[in-house]
């Protein structure tokens, strides 16, 4: 297998580890840094990335968790450094190009568990409870808001991320039309093979955001003098082949603005969350 596989499967198995069986992303991939499968920091990283990635689209895409409360420990590349470090010395650096391409994402098709993250906080009685446990609640309170507040940090890279990557994905639509018109085919037909891609992964949603897309890419075709097609043809009642670069295009589009919607959704409800345990610390604190 290729450095890119490799590191694909190495997030699926940590992935598939932590929703069936509970074990922690970071233990999962530190064992296979112990069995010499990770070689460097760079390929270490990536693998963290995957699965985080892996593990969230999987319970993103699971119909009976709720995407707003979607939480998780990360799997943490820093924190796996620094325990290797203090082990056995800094890793040797060595970025072969192979891996800088980002691996596709596996959802995970069988969880047997998901993690309910954030623990919820029992109102506090301060008039009844002793001091010792005053102090305890309020400790513990802290801790949940650090977690809430690193939560919110790593959300905002993965919505970044996506963002960025939609922005490409945009572009390579675009870049899509042009390669339609100049071969003298239709516009309306692209943008109706696009849709048809992908209903069946994100219904009314994906076709909505095709829909946008298209403008989109109509608007830049127009404006550097291409003219376009915008007729049906026979083309629109082919089978679809989900393999294509448009295909591929249109559901990677879909699938990180998606994403970035809910990671937004999330952190929101997490700032929510962050206010509420504040509310009550001060409470208790007084």
């Amino acid at each position: 297998m290729s450095i890119k596989q490799d590191i694909k499967q190495m997030a699926y198995d940590a992935a598939t580890t932590f929703l069936n069986e509970g074990v922690e992303l970071n233990d999962t991939i530190g064992s296979m840094y112990s069995e010499d499968l990770i070689e460097n920091p760079e390929i270490l990283k990536r693998v963290c990335e995957a699965a985080n990635n892996t593990v969230y689209m999987t319970m993103f895409k699971n119909k009976n968790v709720d995407r707003s409360q979607i939480k998780f420990p990360l799997a943490d590349a820093q924190h796996l450094l620094n325990l290797i470090d203090q082990e056995n010395g800094p890793m040797i650096e060595n970025t072969p190009i192979d891996y800088l391409v980002e691996p596709r994402l596996t959802v995970v098709t069988k969880t047997a568990s998901l993690d309910e993250g954030l623990e919820k906080i029992a109102n506090v009685n301060t008039e009844n409870e002793s001091s010792s446990k005053r102090k305890l609640a309020i400790q513990k309170m802290a801790q949940i808001e650090s977690t809430a507040k690193n939560l919110v940090y790593s959300l905002e890279i993965v919505k970044t991320a996506a963002e960025r990557n939609a922005e490409s994905l945009l572009n390579d639509y675009v870049s899509h039309g042009i390669d339609t018109i100049s071969s003298g085919e239709s516009f309306a037909d692209m943008t109706k093979i696009a849709m048809r891609s992908v209903v069946d992964n994100f219904g009314e949603t994906g076709i909505t955001i095709v829909k946008k897309a298209s403008q989109h890419a109509l608007g830049k075709l127009k404006s550097r003098g291409f003219k376009t097609n915008n007729e049906l043809t026979k083309i629109s009642s082919e089978v679809i082949n989900g393999d294509n670069e448009l295909c591929c295009t249109s559901n990677d589009l879909v699938l990180e603005l998606e994403k970035a919607a809910a990671c937004t959704e999330l952190i929101n409800s997490i700032k929510k969350t962050q206010g509420l345990i504040k509310g009550i610390r001060d409470g208790v604190s007084a």
